[in-house]
């Protein structure tokens, strides 16, 4: 996918037929080229947008790390984000260390820079790292007993910014850090992938993120690296060629749903704005969201409807619940 951008303008509107002295059914024609103008931008936006990867690991990670990348082609049209656990007082080498396992650009991040395609990014030591309109925001110093972990920190600012585009990696960790993000992650409708347990230095972080039952994969490192090879090369043959099914799609949706998705990802509305306008709650408005995007995603996949919505039904409960509510209304 190509990183996301703004649509273009819809084309100013016509002349009237009293101003322009055309008749009515070439006045009528062009407006329906304009509105089919304004639907090809709609669904182009639709699937515009880079896929950022989220990974996290603390003991044990810069092995984990070294076997994903050593694996993972430099051109998947995918930012990675790192997020070890680094020691507060020394500078860190991760960056050093982990071009020498892959030819794309590894860079310690800094304040303002947005992520691209096919670059590494990687926290400096002593600093919390969120993400923000698709830049990397710094604050620190880390405080020691802090309410919150840099790692569930930045998945969980991931998973606000990137929404359906966010995909988090835990690998190799002591302790439960990561399964707070990787929820979030998915309640954003974002991917999950966990490090085999059995085949971590450090069990514990990966454990605690198989037993969210939330994972949409659990494998070695270099395993993963091949899975997620897989999906962003599906990801952009599904944006370059199944727009039309996935605005069909859309339409199959009750007009709470395709409504909020539109106003969201579309017309770049802010959650509380939609929420006021279509007189619902915030976590009902990301709900129907997410279940637009997950249903228009299985019927592209060749479900049908029934089976598109049976999935949903299955993998994101909540959502499917929040679409009938607002179709029985």
């Amino acid at each position: 996918m190509a990183s996301r951008k703004k649509s273009e303008k819809a084309p100013e509107p016509q002349a009237s037929v009293a101003e322009s002295g055309t008749k009515p059914q070439s006045h009528a024609s062009d407006s329906a080229s304009e509105e089919k103008e304004r639907d090809t931008a709609r669904q182009g936006k639709a699937f515009s947008g880079l896929p950022v990867v989220g990974m996290v690991a603390s003991a044990g990670g810069l092995d984990a790390f070294k076997k994903f990348f050593s694996a993972m082609p430099p051109d998947s049209g995918v930012a990675f984000v790192l997020i070890p656990h680094l020691d507060p007082t020394h500078e860190s080498l991760m960056a050093e260390l982990l071009a020498r396992q892959t030819s794309m650009t590894v860079v310690e991040a800094e304040e303002g820079m947005r992520v691209e395609a096919n670059h590494v990014y990687i926290i400096p030591p002593n600093k919390y790292m969120t993400m923000s309109g698709g830049a990397l925001r710094l604050t620190g110093p880390v405080e020691r007993r802090g309410v919150q972990s840099p790692i569930d920190l930045f998945l969980r600012s991931m998973a606000d910014d990137q929404q359906e585009l966010a995909i988090c990696i835990i690998l190799s960790g002591t302790g439960g850090h990561g399964a707070l993000g990787l929820k979030a992650v998915k309640a954003a409708g974002g991917m999950s992938m966990v490090q085999d347990p059995k085949s971590a230095e450090y069990d514990h972080m990966p454990s605690s993120a198989v037993a969210t039952g939330l994972a949409d994969f659990v494998l070695p490192p270099e395993f993963i690296a091949r899975e997620l090879k897989r999906i962003a090369s599906h990801v952009h043959v599904f944006a370059a060629e199944d727009m039309k099914v996935f605005w069909a799609s859309l339409n199959e949706l009750p007009g709470l749903n395709r409504q909020a998705f539109i106003m969201g990802r579309i017309d770049d509305l802010s959650t509380p704005e939609i929420a006021k306008r279509l007189n619902r709650s915030e976590r009902m408005i990301r709900r129907y969201i997410v279940h637009a995007l997950i249903y228009c995603r299985h019927r592209i996949e060749g479900m049908t409807p029934e089976q598109a919505k049976e999935r949903t039904r299955r993998d994101h409960p909540a959502s499917q619940q929040a679409t009938e509510r607002a179709n029985s209304e």
